[in-house]
Parts: structure tokens; sequence; C-alpha cells
């Protein structure tokens, strides 16, 4: 892609990993909020970054593991003793096999969520027309979705805040419906993901704390058997105190 501005093109890689400075990083979101050529690269190579980490997570089998299999299943015939030997390495191998591919599944699928999750916040950010309700007054959105999600959310209360509501759709996460609602601070987007809690999405994490994650600003915790996920290219203060506003209206 063509830029306009190529004395920032080596800054959005060190950007995406989170690698630069403070000072140089904020200064590079600045940049990002005046040039849609440089926002759009941003969002391509964060996108490319987390389809390569699912890739690197798909499990093989290691060329020790298969040779030592290889070994066992082509030996001349042995006395029983031995092969009662044999038998008992073989099937801790398949054990430790099954297992181990269980949990490279488990965390494919994980890292899967959260990829789908980053993707659909990119699209909010370059296609505003995906915000199926576009409204600022959280009564209203929070009517509208109570017609499209088998659960409630409330609302919180944005006034003296720096946020504001853009509106919010409806998607599916795992199969599950979810709620997606865009907030707007500080000339940054905010989306913040509701949806039923299960073993796909655990690996998103509880936490008080953001964690920058494939170069966004994510939040995540559970209520009620609810899931809820913010993420945002702004800072991650932004993110923690939407977070605050979020969980102070499911305690009201």
């Amino acid at each position: 892609m063509v830029m306009n501005c190529e004395q920032w093109q080596d800054k959005i890689d060190p950007f995406v990993d989170a690698e630069l400075p403070a000072a140089s990083e904020q200064q590079f979101s600045e940049h990002l909020r005046s040039c849609p050529a440089c926002a759009a690269e941003t969002i391509a190579r964060q996108q490319l970054k987390a389809q390569t980490h699912i890739a690197g997570k798909r499990y093989v089998a290691s060329y020790a593991l298969q040779q030592k299999i290889f070994q066992m299943t082509n030996k001349k015939r042995q006395p029983r003793w031995q092969w009662a030997a044999v038998f008992s390495s073989a099937t801790i191998a398949m054990v430790l096999f099954v297992f181990f591919s269980i949990h490279a599944r488990q965390n494919l699928v994980e890292q899967q969520s959260l990829v789908q999750l980053v993707d659909e916040h990119a699209a909010v950010l370059t296609t505003p027309s995906w915000i199926a309700d576009q409204t600022s007054d959280p009564q209203a959105l929070k009517a509208w979705l109570g017609t499209k999600v088998p659960f409630s959310i409330d609302a919180p209360q944005l006034k003296n805040t720096p946020y504001s509501l853009i509106g919010g759709r409806v998607t599916f996460i795992q199969r599950n419906p979810a709620a997606h609602l865009v907030f707007a601070a500080h000339h940054h987007q905010l989306s913040v993901f509701v949806f039923q809690d299960g073993p796909a999405t655990s690996g998103l994490g509880n936490s008080e704390a953001t964690i920058r994650r494939m170069g966004f600003e994510t939040e995540s915790w559970t209520e009620d058997g609810l899931r809820y996920f913010a993420i945002s290219d702004g800072s991650a203060q932004d993110v923690k105190e939407l977070c605050d506003l979020l969980k102070k209206a499911d305690e009201s």
C-alpha cells in the first residue's frame, strides 16, 4: 500500500508489537487520527499479526515423538514380557499425544475468539455502517438489544465523562449471540462485547487490569455468566475507566 507519509512507515510494526517508547507511541497515535492511510495500514498489520498468531498455535507432534511411535510400532517380534513394556510405553505416548492435542485445540479455539473480537472492532473503525443501531441514548440501545440477545445489558452513566455512545450491533461469538457496544473518547473508538461465557472464551481472562493484545488495549471480565470484553486502539486508561463505568452499572 502506497502511503503519503513515508516517515511514519517504520513506526507501524513497533506500534503493533507495543515496542515504541511512550512518547513515540503517543505521537504515532496522534498521527493515526489524521491519516486514514496509516490507520488502515496499521489495522491491516494488526489483523495479519492476529492470524499469524493463530497459525502458530496449531499443534504438531514433535519429531522425537513421531520417531518414538514409529520405532515402537515397527520393532521385530519380541517376547511377551518385552511386548508388555512396549505396549505400556505406547499407551503412555498415545495418552500424552491426545492430551496435548486437546490442549492445543482449546488454545486454538480461544485464539480464534480473540482474533474475531479484534477483527470486529477493526471493522467498525473502518466501516461505521457496521453499527446497526446508531444512537447516543443508552436506554434506547438497551431496549433495542433486548429484542436481539437473550440477556439484559445495563447501560453505564456517561454524563460528565469523556465518553459518548455511538451505537451498537449484534454479532455471534462461537455461535452465541453477542452485543457489540461502540463508544468514543478522546478521538478513539472503544468496543465492548457482551456474550454468554463458555470454555471457548474463558481464556480471554478475568482481570482488573488492561492487557495489550495484538496491538490493542483490552480488558475482560465475567459477571453473572456473561463475558465482557473491551478493546480499543486508545489508551489503557480510557479502556480501564470505561470498564469501571460498566461494572458500576451492573452493580446498581
